[in-house]
């Protein structure tokens, strides 16, 4: 009897050792899930703040890249439009600039004066007009005022020959530019005596060319004797 309750209290010791053991097996398993869990927590939760600094970076990164991009699109866009005002405003006065040398060419004219009468008398300080107009390139001589407005910038050679019509004074006849005399000739006393005026001028457009009887009276004689020539050299 007193084997058998040794026994029993043997066995009851051994399962308390077993159900001991046990209890620690499942504490070091349950440990063990939760250290798991908790660094599966962690890894996520590091993750997540990677993935959210990733995307911010990424926002700042494109929004200054959209600004930049705009910066050089806006600056290329100014640079173009630059270009092609310069290239319109060069076209426009490139056509214009032929237009007008198709239309102007190289200005020339001959007038000649011819009266209904032998000759004609001049008063003091009067402008000689050369009514009888043979060229007239450029339309700059006019011949209501015997005046030639120079129409195209350039150099300019001009002539005068001229016969004086009375034998009793002698004729001198001067070549003007904007009221300013640049040459003069004359003919002497004898009738159908000539005279000339040869010049080469470097002007602008808008120049006043004329010829200009400065005495006080003067007798020109007319029937093609008498003319007015000048051209664009």
């Amino acid at each position: 009897m007193a084997s058998k309750n040794i026994e029993m209290e043997d066995c009851e010791e051994s399962n308390i050792l077993e159900c001991e053991h046990s209890y620690e097996r499942l504490n070091m398993g349950n440990e063990l899930t939760l250290s798991w869990k908790q660094w599966l927590k962690f890894l996520l939760l590091t993750l997540t703040v990677c993935l959210v600094f990733s995307g911010l970076v990424l926002a700042i990164t494109y929004s200054a890249l959209h600004a930049e991009l705009r910066v050089n699109m806006e600056k290329t866009y100014e640079v173009l439009m630059t270009t092609q005002n310069c290239s319109a405003t060069e076209t426009n006065a490139l056509t214009s600039g032929k237009e007008k040398e198709e239309t102007l060419k190289k200005p020339a004219f001959l007038a000649r004066l011819k009266p209904r009468t032998d000759s004609v008398t001049l008063r003091s300080n009067s402008v000689v007009k050369f009514n009888a107009i043979t060229t007239n390139i450029g339309s700059g001589y006019d011949s209501n005022t015997g005046v030639f407005t120079v129409p195209l910038n350039g150099t300019y050679e001009f002539a005068v020959n001229f016969v004086k019509g009375n034998k009793t004074q002698w004729l001198e006849l001067q070549l003007m530019k904007n009221n300013r005399r640049i040459v003069r000739g004359h003919a002497a006393y004898d009738t159908y005596s000539s005279g000339s005026l040869q010049v080469i001028l470097e002007l602008e457009e808008g120049d006043r060319i004329y010829v200009l009887q400065p005495r006080s009276s003067g007798d020109l004689y007319g029937h093609d004797y008498t003319m007015f020539s000048g051209h664009f050299i």
